[in-house]
């Protein structure tokens, strides 16, 4: 399933977001592998029904293993010490269809569809997820895109650390569908290679 299918399917809510309190402990023993097993796309089904709208189980479940099985894609899970899943993060391969707009977003790697457990929130979960997606991505390419709902600063402050910046808010995603009004796209640079976005610093 693509990025604009699961947007148009499952719109996402976004957790309350305070970037002040630093109360909670960096959750150290968190491992990241990539999601394999039935029982892992279940425990992603289920972090999944927490935080997307109009989702039952079963559909999280079957998208998530399609999305998985999908060419470049893959999703990444965030273990504990004893294999409990509290947290999950895509990385989807987004191609140009036949007939697209000149604005259409490029094609390549996108990072997105990531939830967070709430017991682990601000523990740095997320940020590990981040931090293997990005390392997985800098073997396969040399950048890297996201597009993000301008009011989800989380979000924002978040890849800002992994060397995103903002592209351009006027485009199109494939299928005409994008993160609600306020759709920032937005691109990080990974290898000599990488394209040059209105939003890239000058040479």
């Amino acid at each position: 399933m693509t990025i604009s299918k699961l947007l148009k399917c499952y719109p996402m809510r976004y957790v309350e977001y305070d970037p002040s309190p630093k109360d909670k402990q960096s959750t150290a023993e968190i491992s990241i592998r990539v999601a394999e097993s039935e029982a892992d796309f279940e425990a992603c089904a289920v972090l999944s029904n927490r935080y997307i709208r109009e989702a039952d189980l079963e559909s999280s479940r079957e998208d998530t293993q399609r999305h998985a099985a999908g060419r470049g894609n893959s999703v990444l899970i965030a273990c504990l010490p004893d294999g409990e899943i509290v947290g999950y993060a895509r990385v989807t391969w987004v191609g140009v269809p036949p007939k697209a707009p000149d604005n259409v977003a490029p094609p390549g790697f996108y990072l997105g569809g990531m939830a967070v457990a709430a017991e682990y929130r601000r523990r740095g979960v997320g940020r590990q997820l981040t931090v293997h997606r990005m390392k997985l991505l800098s073997r396969l390419a040399d950048e890297a895109w996201y597009i993000v709902n301008s009011s989800n600063e989380a979000s924002i402050d978040l890849h800002l650390e992994h060397g995103f910046h903002e592209a351009t808010r006027e485009f199109v995603f494939p299928g005409d569908v994008s993160d609600g009004p306020g759709t920032i796209l937005c691109h990080a640079p990974l290898g000599p290679t990488a394209s040059r976005c209105p939003g890239c610093p000058p040479a």
